[in-house]
C-alpha cells in the first residue's frame, strides 16, 4: 500500500481501474444510445405506417359508407317498386276472384258441385279452404257439401276441430243409384 493510498484513500492503480470502468460505461452508453436511436426510428416508422394504414382504412370506411348509402337508396327504390307491383297484383287477383265468384254464382248447382268435387280430389278438403280456393260464397259451399254428403258422393270426417270432406268409397255406384232414382 502506497503513501497516496494512505493519505487520499486511493492510488494510481485505482484511478486506472476507474478510468477503464468509465470507458466501458461510456461504450455501453454509446451502444445503448444507438439502440435507443434505432428503436425510436423503428417506432416512428411503425407509427407512421400504422397512421397511414388508419388513414387508408378510414378512407375505405367512408367509401363503403357512401356505397352503402347509395345501395340503400337503390334498394329502397327497388323495394318500393316491388311493393307497388305486389299491391297491383293483389288488386288484380281480388278483381279476378270477384269475377270468378260472380261467374261461379251464375253457374247452376251441378256445375258448382263439379267444381267443389274437383278441388276435393286435388286435396282441398275443408270448407274454409274450398271457399278460399273457389271464391264461392260460404253458404253455397256448405249447401253443396251437404247435398253431396246426402247423395253419398262425399263422406264427412272430423279431425279435431276441422271437418274434412273426402270422396266416398264407391261414388260411381252411389251417383248411378241417385240418377236411377231421379
Amino acid at each position: 500500500m502506497g503513501l497516496a493510498k494512505i493519505i487520499f484513500g486511493y492510488d494510481k492503480s485505482d484511478i486506472e481501474h476507474l478510468e477503464k470502468k468509465l470507458d466501458e460505461y461510456e461504450s455501453k452508453i454509446s451502444s445503448l444510445k444507438e439502440e435507443i436511436y434505432e428503436y425510436k426510428k423503428y417506432t416512428e416508422t411503425s407509427i407512421i405506417k400504422i397512421t397511414d394504414k388508419i388513414i387508408l382504412l378510414e378512407a375505405k370506411i367512408n367509401e363503403l359508407d357512401e356505397t352503402i348509402q347509395s345501395y340503400d337508396a337503390k334498394y329502397r327504390d327497388a323495394l318500393h317498386e316491388i311493393k307497388n307491383t305486389i299491391r297491383e297484383i293483389k288488386q288484380e287477383l281480388v278483381s279476378l276472384e270477384h269475377k270468378s265468384a260472380h261467374q261461379v254464382a251464375e253457374n247452376d248447382a251441378d256445375d258448382i258441385a263439379d267444381i267443389i268435387l274437383s278441388y276435393i280430389e286435388k286435396g282441398v278438403t275443408t270448407p274454409s279452404a274450398l271457399i278460399e280456393a273457389t271464391g264461392i260464397a260460404k253458404n253455397k259451399v256448405y249447401e253443396i257439401l251437404k247435398e253431396l254428403v246426402e247423395a253419398g258422393i262425399l263422406e264427412k270426417k272430423r279431425d279435431g276441430r276441422y271437418v274434412h270432406y273426402i270422396i266416398a268409397s264407391n261414388p260411381v255406384q252411389i251417383k248411378q243409384k241417385a240418377e236411377a232414382e231421379a
